[in-house]
């Protein structure tokens, strides 16, 4: 009974030496590569209900951190693939198939990952994606059509001011030419005066003659000062309702300066107070109320509410799984009431 065990584990060793022999002896015939998955061949390709994605890597120290690398590859893949964002490609959920490892003559590793993904919610991603650029383009348009309508403002505002300049000028010239008729009438009498002068016969006459004449003086006098206090009272007119516009448009900037300020502080308090794990309870004792909010209900996606810039993601426990936006906070709220002040 001993003898034929020792026999059956001797066969097996020389049948475990032999195939190690035979084993080097393919590996120095045939390239590495030669005895690779096909998988390896691809970096993406589409089968059946699933799209499948080869993550990369070559010539690593560890495996463990290989394998974490050639995930990552794979995640980009993904994003190449099929064209979203990187916050889009972290919320799917990408599962490992398959992984090939393959040991280098000098001690590191090639490894390749094959990651699947339902094309349903690669598909779901981008449409998600789409409607996210087509609510942006339609804030863009709106915010294009206001500042085209507060440029037609401004425009029609100068347009009124030209015209009353334009208007004030036409006044300026005919009280200048009225000016120019007195002087003329002035010099007349003079000239009248001394030919009354060189002529005692009609003395009488002529004094009466010039007499009416300063009564028309006296009385374009008179009007010419009528004109003249109302065109200062136009002028004040103007003026008074240039300074309302003034100051109703630093009123409407100073209104634009404190929304834009709330909204960066509100975003920069979400970065900075809201942390993974907290309850919505907990969000709206630090935040309040958020100013919008959005509720999913696929397996995919969860709800998420809005502070300013910044977005506060729950995951399906119901508690804060991460905040989004935070790298586009550019100003902290000190600086923004800093500028205020």
């Amino acid at each position: 009974m001993n003898t034929r065990q020792t026999s059956t584990t001797q066969r097996a060793m020389y049948a475990g030496v032999l195939f190690t022999i035979l084993s080097l002896i393919s590996i120095g015939a045939e390239p590495i590569h030669a005895a690779r998955p096909f998988w390896t061949q691809s970096s993406s390709y589409i089968e059946g209900e699933f799209v499948y994605l080869v993550g990369t890597v070559s010539n690593m120290k560890s495996l463990r951190e290989a394998k974490q690398q050639a995930l990552v590859h794979g995640k980009l893949e993904l994003m190449n693939f099929a064209k979203i964002s990187e916050i889009d490609a972290e919320q799917l959920v990408v599962e490992t198939r398959h992984s090939y490892v393959e040991k280098n003559p000098n001690g590191s590793v090639n490894v390749f990952q094959l990651l699947r993904i339902p094309t349903s919610a690669v598909l779901e991603a981008q449409n998600r994606l789409h409607a996210q650029r087509e609510a942006q383009a339609v804030k863009l348009k709106a915010s294009q059509e206001q500042l085209a309508n507060i440029q037609n403002i401004l425009l029609t505002r100068q347009q009124t001011i030209d015209e009353q300049t334009a208007s004030l000028d036409t006044l300026i010239a005919h009280i200048t030419k009225k000016q120019q008729e007195y002087v003329r009438q002035t010099q007349e009498i003079d000239k009248r005066q001394s030919e009354i002068t060189q002529l005692e016969l009609t003395l009488e006459e002529t004094f009466t003659s010039i007499d009416e004449q300063m009564k028309q003086v006296s009385h374009l006098l008179k009007q010419y000062k009528t004109k003249g206090d109302a065109q200062r009272l136009k002028l004040q007119s103007l003026k008074e309702t240039e300074g309302k516009l003034q100051e109703n448009e630093e009123k409407i900037q100073r209104i634009q300066h404190a929304i834009l300020t709330r909204i960066r502080k509100t975003g920069h308090m979400a970065c900075q107070y809201v942390s993974p794990g907290m309850a919505p309870a907990d969000v709206k004792k630090v935040l309040g109320q958020p100013s919008g909010e959005k509720h999913s209900y696929a397996n995919e996606r969860y709800d998420t509410w809005a502070y300013g810039t910044s977005t506060v993601n729950f995951d399906a426990q119901g508690v804060v799984e991460s905040v989004t936006g935070c790298r586009d906070q550019d100003t902290s709220p000190e600086k923004d009431q800093s500028q205020t002040s």
